[in-house]
Parts: C-alpha cells; sequence; structure tokens
C-alpha cells in the first residue's frame, strides 16, 4: 500500500506498468511469437529493474531527508512521462523511444500533434478508463492506510524502500538468467528505453560526414547533357503520367497473387499492358527521401534532415529536364502541402505547377490526407487548361490517404461498405484505401482515352515506400527495413514500354534513367557510371550495390544482393542478414559471412557519401506556385492552409 500511496513511488511504479503494457501489446501482435508470455516477462524486465530500483533508492532517501520529496517527486513525474511518451510511441510505431526520435518530435511539434490527436481519438473510453483507475489507485491505498492508522511519513515506512529493492533484485535476477528472444522483434524490445535514450542524449553521435563540400553522392550535377535537351525540343516525344501510391507494398496489391489483401485491377491491367518489375525496393522508407530518389535518380540524403527541401544541393532531376525540353510539367498531391514544406521540394525537383490540398479542396482523412481521388479532377483540369494540346507533359500524382492513420474518406467507405469489403481494422482500411489508389488509376487512364492521349502517354505506377502493421513489430514505415516496408509495385506501360515482366533487384533510383530513356534522354556516360541509377529497358541491371537506410539514423542500414539482404542496426551494435527466396517472410535472420561484412562495409561507404553535418537545412524565400507563400526561415504556408498546419490541429 505505501508504494502506492507515496508520490515517487506510485509514479514509478506506473511508469513500470505502462512500460510493460505497451511491450505486451506489441509483443503479442507479432506473428511468429508464441510463447509471448514468457518472452513479455524477459522484454519488461529490464524496465521494472530500473524503475523499481530507483523507487528503493527514492524511499530510503526520503526517509533520511524528507526535504529530498522535492527532488524525487518532480524526478519521478519526469520518468513517468517518459514512460508514457515511450509507450504511446511503441503503440504508433513499434519500436521504442530514442533520443533522436526525441529530438525529432521537439523539432516538429506541430506535426506530432496531429498524430497523437489521431491516436488518442482513436482511443476513446479506454482512455479515459485508464486514467481513472490510475488516480483511484493511490487515492484508495491512502484511505485505506488513514483507515488503518498507520503514518503516511515517509520516515515510518522503511518497507517501501524494502519492498521496491526486492522486486529491483527480482527483475535484475530475470534479465541475467533469461535466455536470450529468438525472435529479433522481441530482442529489439529488450532495453529499456529511459536509459537507451539517455544514453544517447549523453553520447550523441557526430554526424558521419562526406569528406568534400559537395556531398561526393551528388557528383556530376546533371544527369542528362545541354545538347541532348536541345535535340528533344525538336522531337515527337511521349507523354508521361507518373502515380506514387503513398504507404504502398507490392505484396498488398493484386501483384502478389493470392493472398493479397487489397483487389487492384487496374494495376493488373496496367501490368498486362506493358512491363512489371518485379523486385523494385525504395531507398529510405520515407516520402520526401523516397520521392528524391524516383525523381532525381539519386540517394537522398540519408539522414534525418530533409535536405532535399533545400536549394542546398543543386541536381538535376527529371522534371526539370523535362521542362527545359518543353514538356509542361506538374505535381499534385491529395495531402496537405503545408508538411513538411513540400512546395520547396517541388520547386527543386524543377516542376512549373503544383497543387496540394489547400489547392484541390479534396474531403480530408485524417490529420495529413484527403481523398485521393480529388486528384482526378485536378489532372484533368490542368490537362484541359494547356494553351497547346500538342506539347508533351508530365504530371506526378501522389496519394495520400494510405498513410497512417488510414482515415476513409465518406465515398471510400461507402463503396466499401456497397462491396461487403472488411474496413474495420487499420489494415483492413489500408487495403481499401489502396484499392481507391487502384480506382484513381482507373480514372487516370479512363481521362486520357477521353482525351485522345493514351496511345502517347506512358502511364508510370510506383510505391513510394510500404507500410508494416505490428507483425514483424514495425508499424508504420520510417524505419521498417523488412520487405513489408521496402518491397513495392512498379508497372509501367505506353509508348515504347516493352511487354514483360521483370525479375531481379530494382531501386526506385532506376525510375528516373528508365523514363530517361523511353523519351530518348539516356544518362550521360559520366552520370551512367556515376550514379546508382539504371535504366531498365536494357534487362535487369544484374550485380550491383543496392542500399537501404531507414529515416532515424540509427535504425538502420543495409543492402540487398540477390536474394541476399543485409541488414546493419547500429544502435543496437548488431547486424545479420536474412535469405529470401529459403525465408521470404524474414523470420530467421543469420549471422553475416565474411564476404556479406565486406559488403556491409561497403554499403556503409556509400551510405556515408550521403551525410553531411556541415550544411545545414535552409528554408529559402521562394514564390514559384502562387498563392503559397514561402518566406525566408519560414515554413509554406496557404490561404486555405488547416490551422496548426495538418488537419485535426489547434
Amino acid at each position: 500500500m505505501r508504494l502506492c500511496a507515496s508520490p515517487s513511488s506510485y509514479l514509478l511504479l506506473l511508469a513500470a506498468l505502462t512500460a510493460a503494457a505497451a511491450k505486451v501489446r506489441v509483443i503479442a501482435a507479432l506473428d511468429d511469437v508464441t510463447a509471448w508470455p514468457m518472452w513479455s516477462l524477459v522484454a519488461t524486465a529490464p524496465d521494472a529493474a530500473l524503475f523499481a530500483a530507483l523507487a528503493s533508492l527514492f524511499a530510503a532517501g526520503e526517509r533520511r531527508a524528507t526535504g529530498l520529496l522535492l527532488i524525487t517527486v518532480p524526478t519521478a513525474v519526469l520518468v513517468a512521462a517518459f514512460a508514457a511518451a515511450s509507450a504511446a510511441y511503441l503503440a504508433i510505431t513499434g519500436e521504442q523511444l530514442t533520443w533522436q526520435a526525441v529530438s525529432l518530435g521537439i523539432d516538429r511539434f506541430g506535426d506530432l500533434r496531429g498524430i497523437m490527436g489521431a491516436e488518442t481519438a482513436g482511443m476513446g473510453w479506454s482512455s479515459r478508463a485508464a486514467l481513472l483507475v490510475a488516480a483511484a489507485v493511490p487515492l484508495t491505498a491512502l484511505w485505506m492506510l488513514r483507515r488503518s492508522g498507520r503514518s503516511l511519513h515517509p520516515a515510518a515506512g522503511p518497507g517501501r524502500a524494502h519492498a521496491a529493492g526486492l522486486c529491483a533484485v527480482l527483475a535484475l535476477a530475470i534479465v541475467v538468467v533469461a535466455p536470450r528472444p529468438r525472435v529479433l522483434e522481441v530482442e529489439r524490445l529488450g532495453a529499456s528505453a529511459v536509459l537507451h535514450t539517455g544514453w544517447g542524449w549523453l553520447t550523441r553521435d557526430v554526424v558521419e560526414r562526406s569528406k568534400d563540400a559537395g556531398f561526393e553522392g551528388y557528383v556530376p550535377r546533371n544527369l542528362v547533357a545541354p545538347e541532348t535537351i536541345v535535340a528533344l525540343r525538336a522531337a515527337d516525344r511521349p507523354s508521361v503520367v507518373l502515380l506514387v501510391m503513398e504507404s504502398t507494398g507490392r505484396n498488398v496489391t493484386s501483384l502478389r497473387g493470392a493472398g493479397a489483401l487489397a483487389r487492384t485491377p487496374h494495376l493488373e491491367e496496367l501490368a498486362a499492358d506493358g512491363l512489371e518489375v518485379i523486385g523494385a525496393r525504395a531507398v529510405v522508407p520515407h516520402t520526401t527521401k523516397s520521392l528524391f530518389s524516383i525523381l532525381c535518380a539519386r540517394l537522398p540524403l540519408m539522414q534525418l534532415s530533409l535536405m532535399e527541401t533545400t536549394p542546398t544541393i543543386e541536381v538535376q532531376c527529371l522534371p526539370a529536364i523535362l521542362r527545359a525540353a518543353g514538356w509542361r510539367t506538374a505535381f499534385f498531391q491529395s495531402a496537405v502541402g503545408v508538411f513538411e514544406d513540400r512546395p520547396r521540394l517541388i520547386r527543386n525537383f524543377g516542376f512549373a505547377d503544383f497543387a496540394a490540398w489547400e489547392d484541390i479542396g479534396g474531403d480530408p482523412a485524417g490529420y495529413l490526407a484527403s481523398d485521393d481521388g480529388s486528384l482526378a479532377g485536378a489532372l484533368a483540369g490542368w490537362l484541359d487548361r494547356a494553351p497547346d494540346r500538342s506539347r508533351p507533359f508530365f504530371a506526378t500524382l501522389l496519394t495520400s490517404a494510405t498513410h497512417h492513420p488510414y482515415a476513409m474518406p465518406p465515398a471510400a467507405e461507402a463503396r466499401a461498405r456497397a462491396a461487403g469489403r472488411a474496413a474495420a481494422s487499420p489494415r483492413d482500411r489500408h487495403a481499401r484505401l489502396v484499392e481507391e489508389e487502384d480506382l484513381l488509376l482507373g480514372q487516370v487512364r479512363a481521362l486520357l482515352r477521353q482525351r485522345g492521349l493514351d496511345r502517347r502517354t506512358i502511364v508510370v505506377v510506383v510505391g513510394d515506400h510500404g507500410e508494416g502493421f505490428g507483425d514483424k513489430g514495425v508499424r508504420q514505415h520510417d524505419n521498417n527495413f523488412y520487405e513489408e516496408g521496402l518491397h513495392v509495385p512498379w508497372v509501367m506501360a505506353g509508348p515504347g514500354v516493352a511487354h514483360a515482366r521483370m525479375a531481379g533487384d530494382a531501386s526506385l533510383v532506376d525510375v528516373t534513367p528508365t523514363i530517361l530513356e523511353i523519351v530518348g534522354a539516356p544518362l550521360t556516360p559520366v552520370a551512367a557510371r556515376s550514379l546508382p541509377g539504371r535504366s531498365l529497358l536494357r534487362g535487369s541491371p544484374g550485380s550491383r550495390l543496392l542500399v537501404f537506410y531507414c529515416w532515424q539514423d540509427a535504425r538502420c542500414r543495409g543492402l540487398v544482393d540477390g536474394g541476399r539482404k543485409v541488414v546493419s542496426v547500429p544502435d543496437a551494435h548488431t547486424a545479420f542478414w536474412f535469405d529470401l527466396a529459403a525465408d521470404p517472410e524474414e523470420r530467421s535472420p543469420q549471422r553475416l559471412t565474411a564476404e556479406l561484412e565486406r559488403l556491409l562495409r561497403q554499403a556503409s561507404a556509400l551510405v556515408n557519401a550521403h551525410r553531411t553535418g556541415d550544411w545545414p537545412p535552409e528554408r529559402a524565400a521562394m514564390n514559384e506556385f502562387p498563392p503559397w507563400s514561402c518566406p525566408a526561415g519560414q515554413p509554406c504556408r496557404h490561404p486555405r492552409s488547416p490551422p496548426g498546419g495538418m488537419f485535426g490541429t489547434p
């Protein structure tokens, strides 16, 4: 009772229970964990040992000097608050909180409010019940102590320190004697988030950076020679529509075959009409980074900072090349454009026109997205406003509703209900929204046919990255190194595109070189030798170093080499590999061989060539897309921007 009645002890006890509940929830949801109660005990023991030891120390100190309550209670409040934040982060992402995640949340607090608002709204009565129980327990303990006539003064309760100390010893014994978890996802939950984050703050890594100020990975600057661009102006070239499917892995779509959660007939039809790239993967499972890979044929900056939105890195991307060669160019997204300063990113790519939710006005869905069907109308209007219909065009459409929290717009909900399709769980809603993306693809192809543009337009569909739902412990995408997070659909059809299914490994950095070769603008010899992107018109590029990286630096880096996938987790000081042919579900990580260790060192060197600590992100002023306003040093705004920056934020 005294543990519950004392403020410091109770708060630490609450922290331990909160951390344990979050870990048990994640472990119980794992696909390949049968003895989850035992592994939950193993994973929660480090937290229990830490919090119980602190409770024992605080109780012993308070007994000797009651003035220490001015230190112990605020400290316990901070620890309990961190434990609650870590539990929420674990519930949302499937990962424990780290110092890097904390610093990201501080830097982007407005975005964090939107995400947390969506999560707490979904909890409803359960969150209120938990708060009620948490408040009732210490009040009940105080009432019982008073009824028994026992003193509440800290000096009267030496048993509190002893009880907490005993709990700490028992938990520490479990940590020492328990077997190491055989499942990777459980092992990743074994550390205490409080200790791990504190240590990360004390030992903040100095960024491994490129040796020269120009980022060796971004040399040469140009993909295509100036004389090639001039020649394109005089030629009859096809138009291109690029549809980027947000948070859509290949295995969710009908391209997977049996077992696909979503029905995507239009995607299947496009694949039957042209080229399907079976082994395509994202470089970084984050939209801004992935768009850079797709449109610039290069690896993005391999760290958290979104240098891709600043003018610091001057590279030649696909939209700028086609625009210079006479194509009309535009980028459309159904999400709010204020998120991650999207106008600045699109300006850097070289698009002439940009439209986001603030311009298009679709039905909001969640804190970030709106209905993806609004993109079809936006594209049709842009095509119809063309002063010269004979000019080729390049239009990129980015969907958004498949992003967390997978909120369904009213029309999508009605279609799912009419078709009798499940839409209750996050996974089911995501699948229904993937079907909405497929419906958008059908609408795009239909409007091209209606305008007589279909026979001279290449339609390209790719996923920017996949999405996780806790099967492997990871939710969402930013740090998801499993195939569910990296393996994406890539289908294209139109003039100059062969009818084929291409096996072998490919990367989203190959999208731009492939499109450029189709329209008659191959990479310069220097770019072809230096850059990772390759045209797939010549078939599978064969053996090369295909690297991937997690958005949070310390979460992962690795490579895919044929059927071998090597993963390094820097913050856990571990590395392993999966045999994707024998173990496609990535259940059995294996120890690295000497050859794979050598390849991992090469991959790390390539990653480090795309990192910097010397060039801070710069928010330069821009006014290319009125009525968007992007003042120097400030986020981009629009007259219709939602208050707080995203839907649902105050």
